[in-house]
């Protein structure tokens, strides 16, 4: 039931799981609530580091360092949120770990320790854990995904960071019109994947220079959408452009690629995406790209039929 020991945690906050339900009233239940219970198994929520990547975890503190693998789960920076949430309750202490690209993709957790002071630091330091300081990747793509492709400029390689995002964003987003080119630019993508001698990296097609040459920071659309995710003093488009060029943004790429190259990450990655695995390639960044197409292919077909829910 429960995995091997793992490395030593990061950050560990005694917290136990809760079961979730549909709600037992039924106009409640109609409106998309929960019913959330807690389970009162012993254990704690702990985030750890596997190949540079943050693995959050839950284990047992009866079954010392008995990983729950049902809720081991990696986290890259800008993925996902963990907030106290709402029971109707006010002395409840329920937080949960929401992602940002699916709504469904949740856990609630709920606080053991008796004592109730230090739950913000606690909660504080588990999301500067999982989130950084640095470039939020995930809502980048999130925030590119939700305009259509900006039209090539004279002489622009077909090999961008705007070419990417067509295939390569966030499946919360509805789907946008797509481009006329759009057919081209995959195959483009596919193509170029290929042909490379060496493994090509998620870093080595989202440089600086290709962000420049997309022109997608001259769209005031998709400009608004990524200022969001910046701290007020730094919202204009001269920190985006210093963004993209950043070494956090570089290392964020580079970990989600050395991720998708570690087989035991592979199939979590692809959950936490939303997506499903195509055939086997001995490439696994292609893989993952391909599994992107073949998402981004479905979604222009059957449109955003997603369900909302609201949180409990």
């Amino acid at each position: 039931m429960f995995a091997a020991p793992g490395p030593e945690p990061v950050v560990a906050i005694k917290m136990g799981k809760c079961v979730v339900e549909p709600h037992r009233d039924e106009a409640k239940r109609a409106a998309g609530k929960l019913w959330i219970t807690p389970s009162q198994d012993k254990g704690e929520v702990i985030i750890v580091k596997k190949d540079d990547v943050n693995h959050f975890q839950w284990r047992s503190r009866e079954m010392p360092c008995a990983v729950d693998p049902a809720i081991d789960t990696m986290v890259f920076p800008g993925d996902a949120n963990f907030v106290k949430t709402s029971t109707g309750t006010d002395k409840d202490r329920v937080y949960i770990l929401q992602f940002k690209a699916q709504e469904d993709r949740r856990f609630f957790f709920w606080m053991q320790d008796a004592d109730d002071s230090n739950d913000e630091e606690l909660v504080e330091k588990l999301n500067k854990t999982l989130n950084g300081d640095g470039a939020d990747l995930g809502a980048s793509l999130r925030a590119l995904r939700a305009n259509p492709a900006t039209a090539a400029a004279p002489g622009q390689t077909p090999l961008s960071l705007g070419n990417l995002q067509d295939v390569f964003a966030s499946l919360d987003m509805p789907a946008a019109p797509a481009a006329e080119d759009s057919d081209a630019l995959a195959r483009s993508l596919a193509a170029a994947m290929q042909q490379q001698t060496t493994r090509v990296g998620l870093g080595d097609v989202a440089t600086g220079d290709a962000v420049d040459a997309s022109g997608v920071l001259q769209d005031q659309t998709v400009v608004d959408r990524l200022l969001q995710h910046l701290p007020e003093s730094q919202r204009n488009v001269g920190e985006l452009a210093t963004l993209v060029r950043a070494p956090q943004f570089r290392q964020a790429l580079s970990q989600l690629t050395s991720a998708l190259l570690t087989p035991d990450n592979y199939a979590s990655i692809l959950a936490n995406f939303g997506l499903k695995a195509q055939q086997v390639s001995s490439d696994p960044v292609q893989g993952f790209l391909d599994a992107i197409l073949a998402a981004v292919a479905k979604e222009k077909g059957d449109g955003d039929g997603d369900a909302k829910m609201d949180d409990a």
